[in-house]
């Protein structure tokens, strides 16, 4: 649990907050089943045009046809029909099968798959195929397992991925797949000079306003194409009558945000989406005595919470390195609020805030490493047994307030806050783990840390255990603590 939570942080990040971990489950259908419709997404070339900004993307036909069929490498077949709202068949709609019933955690093969790469939003499914002229359709390839299904395409989609349970695999019933109209939309990615911007990424997904809702009915669309090379991007069915948000991205740090619809019934509608205007920030890691720290890593979370997919989709993208004197510097940033992390080896910095509203920002507060403090324990088994050899890692980050509980002189804006509180759970998981001590052959470790810091334990044959440090200067033994997965 200790490993899914963070993602499922990052999930109701996006969705607008943590009501999404006890969002009501989508419905389930026996039988001759009414599957969720996907969209079918064209992109239309519209020839060369002057002063069209291209960025670091290959541009070819197969990145560009995200509605190609797909065998999958299941062993079984899925028999199903494509019906408009009034029962008639759609021929060339695009049907596809997921695993799991949002996008933010699909895998083909295992949980695992989702697990080591989060919030990836590729929309990659395990079988694809087109209908054919009657509305019907025979996805290949798709595994023994429940399945979700969805069907998009020419203005026709359905609420959400919904649940295809393992005997509909092998009925003689076919999966009935009921779509409803809605809009199909067409737009172009503009750089802030107003040109076109070739290859950009374009992900449309749930207004951040009304995301709890979707996640609640279970009707959450997502969908993903690119720019072509003319900066335009085409997608022929999104929901009627629902906000929604474009999110387009030109570089890992060149996001473009804009908040769209609702659009009526059968519209064909267009939108320009235009990157943000970027900066550069720079500013100091420091260690506990006011040294520069070389090497240190820095990340820039920005607080908007809206470009958060944009992060999880390109993590190196927002981190930097400290040179010899200790500085940082971001030299593309979309001009937003931040919160600041770093971390070196010997240990990481309690976050600060900044603001890039310019060109340029110069970050005032110095980014604190903790390393002074270190925690001494001991790593056994059930049986008290030392385990050497096992890697400990520092798995959290410094509070806000320093040791004797005094303020570090800043006041965050509240979404700081919340950004913060969410980072606890969520940055373990995304910074790497390079602060980390090996146990002695009487299992015993030393690792700088601080009051309430979590460390992660690895060890061969035992399952990954986290645990929370009590306090500081302290000896800390998990022989006398919690039995967790194996390792005390």
């Amino acid at each position: 649990m200790k490993r899914i939570l963070p993602l499922l942080v990052i999930a109701a990040a996006l969705i607008g907050g943590a009501i999404f971990l006890f969002s009501d489950p989508p419905q389930t259908f026996d039988g001759p089943n009414e599957v969720a419709v996907s969209e079918r997404t064209q992109i239309e070339a519209a020839g060369q045009l002057n002063n069209v900004t291209t960025r670091a993307v290959d541009i070819d036909d197969e990145w560009l046809d995200y509605r190609a069929e797909k065998i999958g490498a299941g062993d079984y077949e899925l028999n199903g029909l494509v019906l408009d709202e009034g029962d008639k068949p759609l021929a060339d709609i695009w049907v596809a099968a997921y695993s799991t019933p949002y996008p933010f955690f699909d895998y083909e093969l295992s949980m695992s798959e989702a697990l080591s790469s989060p919030m990836s939003l590729d929309l990659e499914p395990l079988a694809s195929v087109m209908s054919n002229e009657k509305g019907e359709f025979n996805l290949q390839g798709v595994p023994g397992r429940v399945i979700y299904v969805v069907a998009r395409g020419h203005k026709h989609l359905t609420s959400g991925r919904q649940e295809v349970r393992t005997s509909s695999l092998t009925s003689e019933e076919p999966v009935i797949i009921n779509t409803m109209l809605g809009a199909e939309l067409s737009g172009r990615i503009i750089d802030d000079s107003g040109s076109p911007v070739a290859g950009a990424e374009v992900i449309v997904l749930p207004n951040l306003m009304y995301a709890v809702q979707a996640v609640r009915t279970g009707n959450i669309f997502f969908e993903r194409t690119f720019a072509d090379s003319s900066g335009s991007f085409k997608l022929d069915a999104v929901p009627a009558g629902t906000r929604l948000s474009v999110l387009s991205l030109g570089a890992p740090t060149e996001p473009g945000i804009k908040d769209i619809g609702p659009y009526s019934k059968n519209a064909s509608a267009f939108e320009s989406i235009k990157l943000l205007d970027t900066g550069s920030m720079s500013g100091f890691v420091v260690d506990e005595d006011g040294l520069p720290v070389a090497g240190a890593e820095v990340l820039a979370m920005p607080i908007d919470l809206r470009l958060l997919p944009a992060v999880a989709r390109n993590i190196p993208g927002w981190f930097t390195m400290t040179n010899a004197s200790g500085e940082y510097k971001f030299p593309d940033l979309p001009r937003r609020g931040y919160v600041l992390f770093s971390q070196s080896i010997d240990g990481r910095a309690a976050p600060i805030s900044a603001t890039l509203s310019g060109d340029y920002a110069e970050v005032a507060s110095n980014l604190v490493i903790k390393s002074k403090e270190k925690i001494k324990g001991r790593v056994v088994n059930a049986e008290g047994d030392p385990i050497a050899n096992a890697r400990v890692f520092l798995n959290s980050i410094p509070s806000l307030e320093s040791e004797s509980g005094g303020s570090r002189g800043m006041s965050l804006p509240s979404a700081s806050s919340m950004l913060i509180g969410m980072a606890k759970e969520v940055l373990p998981e995304l910074l790497p783990k390079d602060i980390f001590v090996n146990t002695g052959s009487d299992g015993r470790f030393e690792l700088s840390a601080w009051e309430g810091a979590s460390v992660m334990v690895i060890a061969s044959g035992y399952p990954n255990s986290t645990f929370d440090l009590p306090t500081l200067n302290s000896t800390v033994s998990s022989s006398h603590s919690q039995h967790t997965d194996g390792v005390h």
